[in-house]
């Protein structure tokens, strides 16, 4: 990664395309109903731009300016600043709203009422606190903008600066094609905008949630739940969720400054009475059973989302020595769609066969 500038020559030409892009997950079941699970929250960009006149004259000729920069960054490999002309600076832009607590605060730029972050911030012409410039503020790499104290509840917090977009070339080849004796042109640079402010995330998450998708099913001799089962999953950060049979989702939201990595969710299946199982294991009796489909932390932060399953998963020492796990990386379904259909995919199972038994996901760091 680096900061160079994508030079600004003579001989461009149009027209020049710019282009948001989304990345949309779209499954449609047989009666055509469908199910879209949106990846970005912030689009991608890219530009086509086409120059019907690049001179060889000199060494510094616009030609040679732009191979030789193109070179440098290897084609598709190396990123770089480009300057929107026409998305290259905001003036007196809302960025937040003050509630008398925080003190940071994405430095970003509102399109017909959109607002984006931006992270490759050039300069900053000023900040304002409720239309009164400060500077008693700090600003890191990557655009956020941190407050000695926390704005009053209320007062609209506004910024002024000029700023890049992060980006890459997206051929590894570009024709240059010489139409006069000494003149090129080329018929278009292709520009793909990457992710910037280093990688997710930045700072807490605006919002966080708890998914599970998870059934209890009965023991398969007399198709019964036997006594009074308690199956209840408890989280750290005061997330909680009950099941019962059939299949159930629990989407539970946590705290925005939850540390996922020592996030424990845990799983109990207990009787408070009755008969716990019937029959004989070795004979293919399958006792009341918890299937766990999915178990994933979804946070939402200013640059993307991301969702983090547990890179832990500990049975319990009493009544898991007669249970039963599945691997994790057995049944990998990345793409953590909810399981609606027959074809679900179990990642993890156990069963009460005598005693209390419990499962505990823990370490939410895995990316989905």
């Amino acid at each position: 990664m680096s900061d160079d500038i994508y030079p600004s020559l003579i001989g461009i030409s149009y027209p020049v395309v710019r282009s948001p892009l989304f990345s949309t997950i779209v499954q449609t079941s047989q009666s055509g109903r469908e199910v879209r699970t949106a990846n970005y929250q912030f689009p991608l960009y890219k530009w086509e731009i086409p120059y019907d006149f690049l001179s060889w004259i000199d060494a510094r000729s616009s030609l040679q300016t732009l191979l030789g920069f193109y070179n440098a960054h290897g084609g598709q490999f190396d990123t770089f600043l480009f300057q929107d002309p026409y998305d290259g600076s905001a003036v007196d832009t809302e960025i937040g709203i003050g509630d008398g607590l925080a003190t940071q605060f994405q430095i970003g730029r509102t399109l017909g009422g959109f607002f984006e972050p931006v992270f490759d911030v050039q300069a900053i012409t000023n900040i304002k606190i409720d239309g009164v410039v400060t500077t008693a503020y700090s600003i890191d790499l990557a655009g956020l903008i941190t407050f000695s104290g926390a704005p009053g509840n209320g007062l609209v917090i506004t910024a002024t600066f000029s700023y890049y977009w992060r980006v890459r070339f997206g051929e590894d080849s570009i024709d240059f094609e010489e139409f006069s004796q000494n003149f090129f042109e080329v018929k278009k640079v292709l520009l793909y905008g990457v992710r910037s402010g280093g990688s997710l995330p930045i700072g807490n998450p605006l919002t966080a949630k708890l998914v599970i998708w998870a059934s209890l099913t009965p023991n398969n001799q007399d198709n019964t739940l036997h006594g009074s089962p308690d199956c209840s999953c408890t989280a750290t950060g005061g997330a909680s969720a009950n099941t019962s049979t059939g299949l159930i989702s629990a989407d539970t939201p946590l705290p925005s400054n939850t540390d996922f990595s020592t996030l424990a969710v845990t799983f109990q299946l207990l009787y408070s009475g009755g008969t716990v199982h019937v029959g004989d294991p070795n004979s293919g009796y399958i006792p009341e059973t918890w299937h766990i489909f999915d178990a994933y932390v979804e946070a939402q932060y200013l640059n993307g989302t991301v969702k983090l399953r547990p890179a832990q998963v500990n049975p319990n020492d009493n009544g898991f020595s007669s249970g039963q796990i599945e691997n994790a990386s057995a049944a990998n379904d990345a793409d953590s769609s909810p399981p609606v259909t027959d074809g679900k995919v179990e990642r993890w199972h156990f069963s009460n066969l005598s005693v209390p038994a419990q499962l505990t996901l823990s370490n939410f760091t895995v990316p989905v």
